[in-house]
Order: structure tokens, then sequence, then C-alpha cells
């Protein structure tokens, strides 16, 4: 166990360092931007190629907006005058439905690629908990699945080539929550793609993941579970679990051995900020446990104890929205180092996948 998070760690640190220090290798200029726009690639409509003058965040590029079909798969690709030769991909959260920032990854010399995946959202999070564009929507459906990041990819490796006379000597995708479910689809079923993937807190095995949801949904339904009582549950996790790992340190370092029982809390008269309420205690049970089917088999892991006030409960258990796009909870721990198997479990901490040698 050990020493396979070791090699994840060592994989992440690695594509870490990558996009840090990797040579500038191509320059480009303004005057070859707007010819994109008339760029002829198969299913695909580029509507504007746009040079963008250099900010205090990023330098100067192109940036190349299309759409690809049968569906409406939105996308932009960002050029750099400096090019460091490669690629990298950032992966959107929830349902995706808008375009993820990859201007840190431009401000580091890559060239950069970005999907709406197929549709566009709105309300919170700039859309990405808006799943109503899916209904009698097959294709819109497909493209969120799996196929919008490959033919994204493949897209912006067509757009470079044409703008600086090559492709990518290498490509990167990382990704986080849905983002990291991304990564994973893109390693099963092109893996030919990228040379490296990076998937953090994966969201997969989309139809048994949604079942986790409604089960919490369900069971905070009759009687929610304030914002404002999270930090309160979570100090009294560590309180019961911290030393569980031999050390007090303010951190629950396994939370699947950590057996926490929220009736610790029960308020003793009326409900209060500082107690939980029965109701909110059998609803506190029911998150941490999981669904499960009716014979009693567990369909999915619950969400951990230990990380109330910071793992994703404020928008998925308070239903408070956030600002923070890699907020789902770890449901599960586990690490991979080759593309070839993919676990079946549902929203792991951390996944670094090397496709080939870098």
């Amino acid at each position: 166990m050990h020493r396979r998070i070791s090699s994840v760690v060592v994989l992440a640190a690695s594509l870490s360092i990558l996009l840090a220090v990797a040579p500038t290798a191509q320059a480009a200029s303004a005057s070859q931007c707007s010819p994109l726009s008339s760029l002829q690639l198969s299913q695909t409509t580029i509507s504007r190629a746009t040079w963008q003058a250099a900010t205090a965040s990023v330098p100067q590029h192109c940036r190349v907006e299309g759409m690809i079909g049968p569906g409406t798969i939105g996308f932009v690709v960002q050029l750099p005058t400096s090019w460091n030769g490669r690629l990298y991909h950032a992966g959107g959260g929830g349902y995706v439905g808008f375009i993820p920032d990859a201007s840190a990854a431009l401000a580091k010399g890559y060239a950069t690629a970005a999907t709406d995946t197929g549709h566009k959202g709105t309300g919170p999070l700039d859309g990405a908990l808006d799943a109503t564009w899916a209904l009698n929507n097959p294709q819109a459906v497909i493209d969120f699945g799996y196929r919008a990041v490959h033919v994204t990819t493949t897209t912006a490796k067509a757009i470079a080539s044409a703008y600086y006379g090559r492709g990518p000597k290498r490509s990167y995708f990382e990704g986080c929550s849905r983002g990291g479910g991304q990564a994973l689809m893109e390693a099963q079923r092109f893996p030919g793609d990228f040379d490296g993937i990076v998937a953090g807190a994966p969201a997969f095995h989309w139809t048994e993941f949604m079942q986790g949801f409604n089960w919490d949904s369900r069971a905070v339904a009759a009687t929610p579970i304030p914002l404002e009582k999270l930090p309160l549950i979570e100090r009294a996790v560590t309180k019961q679990c911290d030393a569980s790992d031999g050390l007090v340190d303010g951190l629950v370092q396994d939370p699947r051995a950590c057996r926490f029982e929220p009736a610790v809390l029960r308020c003793q008269g009326a409900d209060a900020p500082d107690c939980l309420t029965m109701a909110q205690i059998e609803a506190l049970r029911e998150v941490y446990a999981g669904p499960a089917n009716s014979s009693g088999r567990r369909i999915t892991p619950g969400f951990p104890a230990g990380s109330e006030s910071n793992g994703g409960w404020d928008v998925w258990i308070s239903g408070v929205p956030s600002r923070r796009r890699c907020n789902s909870p770890s449901r599960t721990s586990s690490s991979v180092t080759s593309s070839s198997t993919i676990p079946a479990t549902t929203h792991s901490r951390s996944i670094s996948i090397r496709t080939r040698p870098s």
C-alpha cells in the first residue's frame, strides 16, 4: 500500500516539475493567429481566433474558440507566442458546462485546451451543478461521458500544428472531481491522447456515484444539516479519531478506521448551534454509511468522517454553493500507476497515470 501511494506521489511530483520547468521550444507571431479562424478540421467550426496581449498573469497568446459536432462541444485552445512544445488539457468539475481555466499552464509556456463537454450550464459554480441539458439529449450525454475531452484534444493538437508548424512533443491532462473521472476515461478509452495524466478525487462509475448523491439528498431533505454545524461535527470526529494513528496532530489519518458515533452531539433539549437533533444524527449516519440496495449491500462508500468543514460538505450536504471546483468528497482511497486497469471505486483522492515514458 505504502509503495503504491509513494509511486503516485512521485508521478504527480514529476508532472508538477515538468509543468514548472519545461523549456521554450517554439515561437509564433500575431500574424499567424487570425488565419486559424479559417482552418478546416473535421466536424469542427472555429468561431474566432484572436490575439491576446500579455497581462500580469498570462503571456501573449492566440486564443482559438470553436465548436465540435455532431453535438455542441465548445472548446478553447490557447497558444502562447513562446511555446514549450507541450500541450496541457484542463479537466472540468461537476457536470462541467463551462470552459475550465487553464491559464496557470499557459503562463508556463504550454499550449492549452479545455472544453465545456458539449453543453452550457446555468446556475452556481458557472453551471457545473446543472444537469438539465441531459434530458432527451443522448448526444450530449455521450459527449459529456467520454467523447468531448478526446475530440477536443485531437482538435487542439491539429490547431497547434497549424500554428507552430508542428504538433506538441508531449501532452498532459489534469483534472479533479469530474475532471478526475475524465482523466480515467481518457486513460481507459484513448490512452494515446496523453503522455501523462493526473486524476484528482476522480468522480467515475457515474451511475453508482450519482446513487450516492441521491442517497445523501434524501437523508437530509427533511432535516437539513446547517453549514454552521459542520465545524462542530468535524471537531467531534477529530476528538474521537485523531489519536487512532498514534499521533495527536489534529488530523484523522485514515477516515476508514474512524467509527464516529454522531450521538455524542445529541441535543439535551431543543435544537441549538452546539448540538444535533436526533433527526440530524440519523441523517448524518446515513451520509457516512452511503447507499445500500434492498439486500443491504453497499452500492458506494459514504462520505468519510473528518473533513466535514472543508471536504465538500458545504455544497453536497448543506447545499451552500462554493467557489471551489474540486470540492467533492474523497469517498475512497486508491492508487494506480498504469492505465491498464481502472479500479471500480467511486471517488479516490489522487491518481497519477503515466501512459508513455516522459
